[in-house]
């Protein structure tokens, strides 16, 4: 037996300013709870859109990860606990972030729990079992890469590796989440779709697998901005920055071209090792959309080829 580190998916984190005094909570899935909760609002919530956007954009919040949320990944930490009596640890991270920040900070996680005795784990190996859902599937596997890069010859500290609906290939909802908010991703707020657009890790999300985007029959590169929906490119006068930019998409692809299959040999995970779960509902993932002619470039969500899968678009497997 291994200890566990579960890590969730897009929003699976809530996210607090630390700047107040008493901090308050920007971003929570749960019911409102409390007079300190404060609703998702550009000013506490949207990151620099400068180069990389790496920073929260108003100079008086300063944004830290802290719980998980409780009705999604509670039932799944008490059930590992529970049946293999080993601590099952909850690994929180601001995913707006790329998933290489968030990588970075788990390994920082990782190395601190490391120190620790393990007196219930016995004969304790030093490795970790992973248990991972949607973007935490992604986050793992940067994590790979990361830990090997700057893990000053530690061996990899992974054992057996769970993923939970990943979408390896990425997956069309990120798409609609920049475009029109109309999918499950940020709960469908409309609203939400300009403060997506400043988030990296939801770049990381778009797909990646062929003829995802296709207009005449033709597959379109969707990290060209000039292949994107015309109204979500042109400079918002209203809300400056609040647009899909072509640094954004190249800094996805770039990070998505070098993300590392954990099955590659420098790991030395074994196949057997690792785990995908994910669903077989037809018509439960959009897997091709189509894309009206110059110059509005309309995406027709609403005519998608829908395919078997999940409800949070796991296609494919590592």
């Amino acid at each position: 037996m291994r200890p566990c580190v579960i890590i969730p998916g897009i929003q699976g984190s809530a996210l607090q300013n630390t700047y107040p005094l008493a901090p308050l909570t920007t971003w929570s899935t749960l019911t409102i709870v409390g007079e300190k909760f404060t609703p998702p609002a550009f000013d506490s919530l949207a990151l620099d859109d400068a180069a990389q956007a790496d920073r929260d954009e108003d100079e008086y919040v300063v944004t830290q990860p802290s719980q998980l949320l409780e009705i999604a990944y509670g039932p799944l930490a008490s059930a590992l606990q529970g049946r293999l009596d080993v601590p099952a640890y909850l690994f929180p991270y601001d995913w707006r972030y790329s998933i290489v920040q968030s990588a970075q900070a788990l390994v920082q996680y990782v190395r601190r729990l490391k120190l620790k005795a393990m007196p219930s784990v016995k004969g304790w190996d030093g490795l970790f079992d992973f248990a991972v859902h949607s973007m935490g599937g992604l986050v793992l596997r940067a994590f790979l890469d990361v830990w090997q890069k700057s893990g000053a010859g530690t061996p990899l500290p992974v054992g057996q590796i769970c993923f939970i609906a990943t979408p390896h290939l990425g997956a069309l909802d990120a798409a609609v989440a920049l475009i029109s908010g109309e999918t499950p991703l940020f709960g469908g707020r409309k609203e939400l779709r300009k403060l997506a657009r400043t988030f990296p890790a939801v770049y990381e999300l778009l797909p990646v697998f062929k003829n995802a985007i296709v207009r005449g029959g033709a597959p379109l590169d969707i990290f060209n901005v000039n292949n994107w929906q015309k109204n979500t490119v042109d400079p918002d006068v209203r809300n400056s920055g609040f647009d899909v930019e072509q640094v954004h998409l190249t800094a996805a692809k770039r990070v998505l071209d070098t993300l590392p299959l954990p099955t590659a040999p420098q790991f030395g995970i074994r196949s057997s090792d690792q785990f995908v779960i994910y669903g077989n509902k037809p018509n439960a993932v959009m897997v091709e959309v189509q894309v009206g002619p110059d110059p509005d470039r309309w995406y027709n969500f609403k005519g998608a080829t829908m395919g078997a899968g999940d409800d949070v678009g796991s296609i494919g497997a590592p």
